[in-house]
Parts: C-alpha cells; structure tokens; sequence
C-alpha cells in the first residue's frame, strides 16, 4: 500500500433518542453528507468510511473499537460524531446513542451513551500514527427558539478525548463549538451548522 496508508473513517449520526433528550434531524444527513464528501476520491479519497445511523450503546461501541483495531501505522483515522453530546453529575463527557435518556432528575442514563475515555482508550491503543475526532455536537441539552443547541463551560473536550500532547503524532480533535459556545440545528436546514460549512 506504500507510505500512504489506508484512510479510514466512522461516521455516527444520532438523531433518534429516548426519554428526555428532543430529537435532531442533522446528525443523519450530516454523517451521509460527511460519507460522499470522504469518499469521493477528488474530495476526500478515503478508502473506507462506514456510517452508523442511530446506533445502540453496543453498535457504536464496536463500531469504534473494530475500526481503530484494523488499523496500521500509516493508516489515517478519522471519527465523525454528530448528535447530542452530555455530561454527567462528575463532568465526564458522553457521546449519545439512540438508546440515551435522561432520568426524572435530567441526569443522564450513563449506561446509554458512550464515555469518552472508552473512546480514547481505544484511539491511544490503535496503532495508526494520525487520527482525527470531528465532534458536531455540543455539550448539555438547552434549546433555544428555532435553534437547537447544547452547551456546558465546563468540559474539556480535549482532555476528554486526549488530544492533550502526549506525544502522538498527527492527533487532531474538532469540535463544532468551544466549551462556551453552542452548536446549533436551524430548525429548517437538513445540516448543522457546522457540518454544513
């Protein structure tokens, strides 16, 4: 395969959720827009890049992890999520699945979301040398008047995500709003903000 590697992508697109979280139209169309503008070898040339739509807890679990395992020193990896991202009571940060609630009391179902140290646990053990995380979500459930929007001051996504430097080549995470700012679905576009830019 040469020096290039392979690249290789898994897009999760959440819309869909259980009780108390409100459902989103983008993430769908956000992971399939993001899947042809990958593969299309003028744009993005990647060689694999597999959606997962309303994933369970399961279905993404795997998903992340046979990806990242596949994987060899030149491969590019890259991890797309769009939907709803939350924190629990300590902080820690979540990305949703189609089986994510919150309780009565608004604290989410931790056992319907994936944490984000799984998420870099699996990425600090893949073997590939350059990875990259696209989060369009942001980070607590407010919605505002035509928008929808999520957002909390105090996460860290890249301390969540261990894009820290620790030393890894070519780690890249990108999040569609700072930990002060919201991402936002205009309630009659077929794509997030973000994702449409």
């Amino acid at each position: 395969m040469g020096d290039a590697g392979r690249k290789i992508a898994l897009l999760s697109g959440v819309g869909d959720y259980g009780t108390g979280l409100n459902s989103l139209q983008c993430p769908v169309n956000g992971a399939t827009a993001m899947q042809k503008v990958l593969l299309n070898p003028e744009i993005g040339g990647f060689d694999e890049a597999q959606v997962l739509i309303n994933p369970d807890v399961g279905e993404m679990r795997n998903g992340i992890s046979t990806t990242f395992a596949q994987l060899r020193k030149d491969d590019l990896a890259l991890l797309y999520f769009t939907g709803h991202g939350i924190k629990d009571m300590s902080g820690d940060f979540y990305l949703t699945t189609a089986q994510s609630e919150l309780f009565e009391n608004r604290d989410l179902n931790t056992g319907t979301a994936v944490e984000a140290e799984f998420v870099q646990r699996v990425m600090r053990n893949a073997y590939a040398e350059r990875k990259v995380v696209i989060l369009d979500c942001c980070f607590a459930a407010a919605f505002a008047d035509g928008f929808t929007g999520m957002d909390d001051s105090s996460i860290d996504v890249e301390a969540q995500l261990g894009a820290q430097a620790r030393g890894e080549k070519g780690y890249c995470v990108l999040t569609a709003s700072t930990s002060t700012r919201y991402a936002l679905e205009q309630a009659d576009e077929d794509l997030s903000v973000y994702t449409r830019y």
